[in-house]
């Protein structure tokens, strides 16, 4: 039997957050086109240059933020907190974004490792963020919320949310730019092989990685689903009586 190799959950989510947005990166590098969910934020930094794309890229989980409120009249802790781990995402896309410029990607070979880098890397961060059992980011909190709410599959409920995020981004870039940027040949096999390989990295670090979590699992999801409008009609109820 394999001894694992422990690792504290935030080195984890450090080492997750960190491929990822330095993979995005690198995709937006090998214009080859972006991640689904990374076009909308890319096309409007593309527009509205006064805002970076790190900084399109939380705004927009604005959206799924208002949706989750709607949709499921609660507010929750995780809601603000998932949101705040956007805001991070955001600013960490940034920070790789300073770094890759000094990065050549004129030629057919570099684009193309630039491509496949990323891409690799993005599903090995999904793959350890997932590991850190850290927030996602609102869209993700919403879909996995809503497909159990709803009894929907995770799948189908992703599936709808990747295609809805397709069209608004081609759409607003038609709009906005006159052409289509962002979204091409590599989204699409981005999308078709992201998944199989944040499995296949899963499967590794589940197999060979422990993850060391120093706080209490179960006080922390009490917190997290702590409901803010239920509280105040407890408050109401107790008020009235």
């Amino acid at each position: 039997m394999n001894k694992k190799i422990k690792i504290f959950s935030g080195l984890t989510f450090l080492i997750g957050i960190s491929a990822i947005c330095f993979g995005i990166n690198l995709m937006v590098k090998s214009d080859f086109g972006v991640s689904v969910v990374s076009s909308i934020p890319y096309v409007y930094s593309l527009k509205f240059r006064n805002i970076t794309f790190g900084g399109w890229s939380y705004l927009i989980q604005i959206i799924p933020f208002i949706l989750m409120i709607i949709s499921f009249k609660d507010l929750k802790v995780k809601y603000f907190l998932s949101f705040f781990m956007a805001y991070v995402l955001g600013k960490f896309i940034d920070i790789f974004g300073m770094i890759l410029p000094s990065f050549n990607s004129g030629t057919l070979v570099s684009r193309v490792t630039f491509f496949v880098t990323g891409t690799v890397l993005i599903a090995f961060g999904i793959s350890a963020w997932i590991k850190s059992q850290y927030l996602m980011q609102p869209c993700d909190v919403f879909i996995k919320d809503f497909s159990k709410k709803q009894q929907v599959s995770i799948g189908k409920t992703k599936t709808f949310f990747d295609l809805s995020c397709l069209t608004t981004s081609v759409v607003s870039s038609f709009l906005f730019l006159g052409k289509i940027e962002g979204v091409y040949l590599g989204t699409l096999l981005s999308a078709l092989t992201t998944g199989m390989m944040v499995k296949f990295f899963m499967d590794l670090q589940n197999k060979y990685i422990e993850d060391v979590n120093i706080l209490n699992k179960e006080k922390i999801d009490i917190i997290m689903e702590y409901d803010f409008f239920q509280r105040k009609q407890q408050l109401k109820k107790e008020y009235s009586a």
